[in-house]
């Protein structure tokens, strides 16, 4: 069995764009939305709109930005538990 990579992330947006040429040939995409779709929904334009008013500071959440590249890097630091939210770039 692959390893699984969970990404986290804030969607401000009714949809998520996702260029699929840029992943491998072979892969699942999961999308978990916690607690319910509904209350997740119902978060998502009250959280984004206190990041963009500066009520909420992403860089609180996220500790750790690695580019998709240095996955196996951002996979080790992760199991180091000094991570809240690891974000990858691509």
């Amino acid at each position: 069995m692959g390893r699984v990579v969970r990404l986290f992330r804030l969607f401000c947006h009714e949809t998520i764009p996702l260029q699929k040429s840029l992943g491998p040939y072979n892969f699942n995409l999961f999308v978990h939305q916690w607690p319910t779709r509904f209350r997740e929904r119902e978060a998502q334009k009250p959280l984004c709109d206190w990041i963009r008013q500066g009520k909420l500071r992403v860089d609180e959440f996220v500790t750790h930005t690695f580019p998709f590249e240095q996955i196996n890097d951002a996979l080790a630091t992760s199991q180091t538990g000094s991570v809240i939210k690891c974000l990858l770039t691509y």
